[in-house]
């Protein structure tokens, strides 16, 4: 279950008793409005009833009693049988219980029958049992109401002291259950929150173990952060042990490129030497003709000699040459590497984007939950408090994705001047395979130029005359190839400083790289 259906959940539970109190309210109060209702529409009417029955009856009596004084006897009986006849059609009309309306009426008919006669002087007594008669029933019947209206009112009280307690019952539940069912809700979101928070510190701010994982059993939203979170530790974890492989084989072929270079500068050493000896054997030729026939023959196993040599320093300038090639082959997968680092960082920004979605989503139900709450006014404290901690915790999230988002950044930056750096690498062994193209093409000419030396001693054993021009040939020719070594020696010294620091950047980037723990 995720967490709105959490949210939502405890919600309705709230919702839930709160309408189950607050409907067991309005039952009670309704029972009482229709216990006050009867009161209002039938005991209080029938009371004015009778009331007003009495009242008549007794004027009537009275004025029968001084029938002596009545002047217009005739108005008084037609004013009274008037009076009596509207009473018996109020009753018709009144709430009474039929056997009470009918009994009533029965002896206004017999009043308003006996009137004329009383107030002639007759049937006096019959009158007089008739009117007591009808006092008793009315009594009585004035007696059953006062017991109902007494009953209804206690029944009311009672009821509506039963609503009163059931409403604070409902309450107390609601106080008590709302904040276990909060406190709960927090403690399933915010515990599992503070360790990916531990981790993701301890990763930043550690020793940089790229092997911790979190939980990710969970299934809600924190378990599917959980996921992806360790997807990406996987992710970068392979990047940087494969950078820390590539550092390995970089720094391996900067000492072969710098023990090969050393090979090379010792050849051309031994070669300008050999070259000065040929020199002076030159000299020595034009000194003398007598020496040129004996020496012609040295200098012809000398330049042979020449000629192996500078084959030999071809092979090792070739042999350079393919060292400097697979460096540049392994700095070029170096700075693949680096740069499939920097996509993966870019990924991590955008799993980053999904961790603010997520938190800018929990923000707005937080503010939805709170207006629910304000709206529920004070039903809805509970519920307040719970859409206010959602609230901090979308803000937590939101500061805790920041800084994650900072140290990728921070990465990223590291990322691309390693890249700069390994692209000077490149730039300067490319610069070394120019060179040693060019010693190579300089120790072919000191081929060519040995094959002719030879070619002229060889012309100096069986022309002597020639001596003189070959001498000077050949002094110039020794002359380049001299010029050529130093060259070869030259760029030979600039390759071994440009495997030096590539070996210096594959330090720096090993070191970095060594902050983290891959394994």
């Amino acid at each position: 279950m995720n967490i709105r259906l959490k949210i939502i959940g405890m919600a309705v539970i709230i919702v839930i008793l709160s309408a189950i109190g607050g409907s067991w309210v309005v039952y009670d109060m309704l029972q009482a409005e229709k216990r006050f209702a009867y009161y209002a529409d039938v005991c209080w009417p029938a009371t004015d009833m009778i009331m007003e029955t009495n009242v008549q009856q007794q004027d009537i009596l009275r004025e029968v009693f001084e029938a002596d004084r009545i002047t217009d006897k005739e108005a008084f009986i037609h004013t009274s049988q008037k009076t009596l006849n509207e009473l018996k059609q109020e009753w018709e009309q009144s709430v009474h219980q039929p056997n009470e309306i009918q009994s009533v009426q029965a002896m206004l008919t017999q009043l308003a029958a006996l009137l004329p006669k009383v107030v002639h002087g007759q049937d006096t007594q019959a009158y007089m049992a008739i009117s007591r008669e009808l006092s008793q029933t009315l009594e009585a019947v004035e007696a059953a109401y006062d017991v109902t209206r007494q009953a209804n009112a206690m029944s009311a009280r009672s009821i509506l002291h039963h609503a009163s307690v059931v409403g604070m019952v409902s309450l107390l539940i609601t106080a008590i259950v709302g904040p276990m069912l909060a406190w709960l809700l927090s403690k399933q979101i915010v515990r599992p929150i503070h360790r990916t928070i531990d981790t993701l510190k301890d990763i930043a701010q550690g020793e940089g173990d790229l092997t911790q994982r979190i939980d990710e059993t969970r299934k809600d939203e924190l378990g599917e952060l959980g996921h992806w979170f360790n997807q990406f530790i996987s992710n970068i974890q392979q990047v940087v042990r494969q950078a820390v492989h590539t550092t390995n084989d970089v720094a391996s072929a900067a000492d072969q490129i710098a023990a090969t270079s050393q090979q090379m500068a010792t050849g051309m050493t031994d070669q300008a030497q050999q070259a000065s000896q040929i020199s002076s054997a030159v000299e020595q030729m034009s000194a003398s003709t007598i020496e040129v026939a004996r020496q012609s023959h040295d200098a012809s196993e000398n330049a042979q000699s020449a000629g192996e040599f500078a084959t030999n320093g071809s092979s090792v300038v070739q042999q350079s040459i393919d060292g400097m090639n697979s460096i540049s082959l392994i700095v070029n997968d170096s700075a693949n590497a680096i740069n499939e680092l920097g996509k993966r960082s870019e990924q991590i920004g955008q799993i980053i984007n999904v961790i603010n979605d997520i938190a800018d989503q929990t923000n707005l139900l937080a503010l939805n939950a709170a207006i629910e709450a304000a709206r529920a006014g004070e039903h809805g404290r509970g519920f307040a408090v719970v859409a206010d901690e959602v609230r901090k915790l979308a803000e937590r999230t939101t500061t805790a994705t920041e800084e994650v988002a900072q140290s990728i950044q921070d990465i990223q930056t590291q990322t691309r001047a390693a890249v700069e750096r390994i692209s000077q690498g490149t730039d300067t062994v490319e610069q070394g395979v120019q060179l040693a193209n060019q010693a190579d093409d300089a120790l072919k000419q000191i081929v060519n130029s040995a094959t002719q030396v030879a070619g002229m001693i060889q012309s100096i054993a069986s022309a002597a005359q020639q001596q003189s021009t070959s001498s000077e040939l050949i002094s110039q020719n020794i002359t380049a190839i001299n010029s050529v070594t130093q060259q070869s020696a030259e760029g030979t010294r600039q390759t071994a400083l440009a495997a030096e620091q590539l070996s210096e950047r594959s330090t720096q980037l090993k070191n970095l790289i060594g902050h983290f723990k891959v394994d």
